[in-house]
């Protein structure tokens, strides 16, 4: 089993551990932003910092994540073992959570503006007011964010009409 030991120094705000051929993660230190730990052999992240904004986790073996801090405003997750996500934090921006096992996704935070989300079974998504969308290869009936806009329409005629008049 290859892994690292712990941190011992402080004021550690960006740690890159790709490409390691890891198997384990240690404690990680309190003090740390962005986290970069993809193209390893992953089956699970330790406790997550509460400071920590970025989180680079793609191509390990990853079935589920920890609890995601509230600061987290850039998820990339994708290319794991993902069952199922954790709830996401408000700040959260951006989500790559592409080529996973994926049957749904939490709630969407309000300020999420791209989501990619393609290869995996999701069968819904509630979506916010959202700006980039890849869902291709689901079971959806839709692929992106225009032919979203167009189902929802169809589907829920009744919500737009109420929209244009802000009802």
């Amino acid at each position: 089993m290859k892994y690292l030991k712990t941190y011992e120094q402080r004021n550690i705000t960006e740690l890159d551990l790709s490409d390691q051929n890891l198997t384990k993660l240690s404690k990680l230190p309190d003090d740390l932003e962005y986290l970069y730990c993809y193209n390893n052999q992953l089956t699970k992240l330790p406790k997550l910092p509460n400071n920590l904004k970025d989180l680079y986790c793609s191509h390990n073996q990853l079935t589920k994540l920890p609890k995601l801090p509230n600061n987290l405003i850039y998820l990339y997750c994708p290319n794991n073992q993902l069952t199922e996500l954790p709830d996401l934090p408000d700040n959260l921006i951006v989500l790559y959570c592409h080529r996973n096992q994926l049957p749904e996704l939490p709630e969407l935070p309000n300020n999420l503006i791209h989501l990619d989300c393609h290869n995996n079974q999701l069968t819904k998504l509630d979506l916010p007011d959202i700006l980039n969308l890849d869902c291709y290869n689901n079971k959806l009936p839709y692929d992106d964010l225009e032919e979203y806009k167009i189902w929802y329409a169809k589907t829920y005629p009744e919500r737009i009409e109420g929209e244009k008049y802000n009802l």
